[in-house]
């Protein structure tokens, strides 16, 4: 390493130093008066690294670096005078950092900050041929690209891929051909909207400040390895076959209006502020619904359980449950509404619901990835709706339940509602309505839709046999229970299956009367 040379102007060290391996200039004080890296460079046939980081008046390098078979590693990253021509010849190219450069128009990228944007050529009418298809990493920050081409999956070595504080607008749909990739880094792209399809050996995705971003397609080993950042990624809204975050449709608003929350007119003029824990932000507007894990769920402003939920208790406290019969009803899910207020000393952590059914020896702990927020000295309702797919609950069964609020937020009433299924008289099978449910006290309505099942999502979940840790913003529970399986109590993640206070069993606070009310599953 180079240090302490502020008059530096040329390099050209052949005669010096032949046997050089490591030229690192980049802590010289920004090495402001190198303008030009000698031809003669190139003949450095040990050099294995040339670092010329924030040579900031640096114009011109030496045109035969392609041709160094022993370069492996070129880092030009803050040398913004700088006009980068790579050639196909430098194949055996490994680490390329050339953030802020300028890019030759030869490559498949340019000056574009000096022309005006409708002067831009874009990538799709320029070539990634003369790329080195051996690099493992590449680095494009700050480099003012309007687009990534498609192409780029020819780079099938590539390991390591930055893209930050570029103005794209979205990703190659082919990103996933990058079969070795590992990580993706685009902290500070603020007009990405989508991700496209990540290649399964991504194991580093870093993606803050991507504040227009909605929609991810997928994360890859999301519960075994993947390093994720979205901090600030105020917009997102979906994470495909994780979560999804909506407006309220209309067949939504019936199923709450049924279950007695609110008049459905009210809905369009009502706003809550809400805050999401994978994005650590808070924004405020319309009711939203979150779909997730199989649950629905959704935040909105009161301070009064309906009447027809019959299982009541107030407080933070725990309390079971003996799931009654019917003759030809069949326990398909279940409703649950929680009353909170805020804390004084309120910091950003977690509602846990918890459901344990003692009989079949399963336990749920649901923590959603966004919640409402409720005004100072006033309360919210938090109702969630679970639908089951292989008897988890039957008549008979004990089921506990409880409320962890992790010191943010204080439960004062929690309720709990049955939904049931009918069954044909007397055989014992479902009949061809088989989405038809059951629920207390309500009157026969059009067909209404909620999202999947807990059954179906809850085997990428499960932390121990029977118990499913439903949440996605704390994948580092489940990452590191994956590395420790053979002593998952060292970890301290019993807690979250444990319940604060004996349960005590409480019977319906209201007359059961079974009605008929559709629901169709999507």
């Amino acid at each position: 390493m180079i240090t302490d040379l502020p008059k530096l102007s040329t390099i050209c060290l052949k005669q010096v130093i032949p046997r050089l391996k490591f030229l690192n200039v980049s802590h010289s004080h920004d090495c402001t008066n190198l303008v030009l890296v000698d031809e003669s460079t190139a003949d450095l046939e040990k050099l294995i690294v040339l670092n010329l980081k924030d040579c900031k008046n640096l114009t011109k390098l030496s045109t035969r670096l392609s041709m160094m078979t022993s370069l492996q590693e070129l880092i030009l990253s803050g040398c913004s005078k700088l006009v980068f021509r790579p050639n196909a010849a430098a194949g055996v190219w490994k680490k390329l950092n050339i953030s802020t450069a300028k890019l030759s128009q030869s490559m498949w990228l340019w000056r574009m900050w000096i022309l005006p944007r409708k002067n831009l050529v874009t990538a799709r009418s320029l070539s990634v041929a003369n790329w080195p298809n051996g690099l493992v990493s590449l680095s494009l920050a700050d480099c003012n690209l309007p687009e990534i081409p498609s192409g780029l999956s020819i780079l099938s070595s590539l390991k390591h891929l930055n893209l930050s504080r570029n103005p794209i607008l979205s990703l190659p749909e082919n990103l996933n051909d990058l079969f070795t990739l590992q990580t993706l880094v685009i902290e500070g792209c603020t007009m990405v909207r989508t991700l496209p399809e990540l290649p399964p050996s991504l194991r580093k995705l870093h993606a803050s400040y991507c504040t227009s971003l909605e929609k991810i397609t997928n994360l890859p080993n999301m519960f075994r390895s993947l390093d994720s950042s979205f901090w600030k990624c105020k917009n997102l809204v979906q994470v495909q076959s994780l979560f999804h975050i909506k407006p309220l449709r209309r067949v939504d608003i019936e199923m709450i209006r049924d279950m007695g929350l609110f008049k459905l007119e009210s809905v369009g003029s009502t706003e809550v502020e809400m805050t999401n824990y994978l994005t650590c932000t808070t924004t405020k507007g319309p009711i939203q619904g979150l779909y997730e894990c199989g649950i629905f769920s959704v935040f909105l402003h009161g301070n009064k359980i309906p009447d027809r939920f019959p299982y009541r208790s107030l407080g933070n406290s725990t309390f079971s449950i003996i799931v009654p019969s019917h003759l030809n009803l069949k326990v398909r899910g279940l409703n649950a509404c929680v009353v909170y207020s805020r804390c004084p000393f309120w910091f950003s952590s977690s509602n846990l619901l918890k459901v344990s059914n003692e009989t079949k020896g399963l336990k749920w702990t649901y923590c959603p990835v966004t919640a409402g927020l409720p005004r100072k000295n006033h309360d919210m309702l938090w109702l969630s709706h679970w639908l089951f797919g292989n008897d988890e609950l039957e008549g008979g069964d004990e089921v506990h339940f409880s409320m962890n609020e992790e010191y943010s937020f204080w439960t004062k009433e929690f309720g709990i509602q049955l939904v049931y299924e009918q069954e044909n008289e007397g055989k014992g099978v479902q009949s061809k309505s088989e989405d038809m449910t059951f629920q207390p006290n309500t009157t026969l309505s059009s067909p209404v839709f909620v999202a999947g099942n807990v059954s179906a999502s809850a085997s990428k979940y499960q932390l121990w046999t029977g118990k499913f840790f439903l949440c996605n913003h704390r994948s580092r529970i489940h990452q590191l229970h994956f590395r420790s399986q053979e002593r998952p109590d060292y970890l301290g993640f019993s807690y979250l299956f444990k319940e604060d206070v004996p349960a005590k069993t409480i019977v319906p606070s209201t007359p059961m009367n079974l009605t008929l009310i559709p629901y169709m599953l999507t």
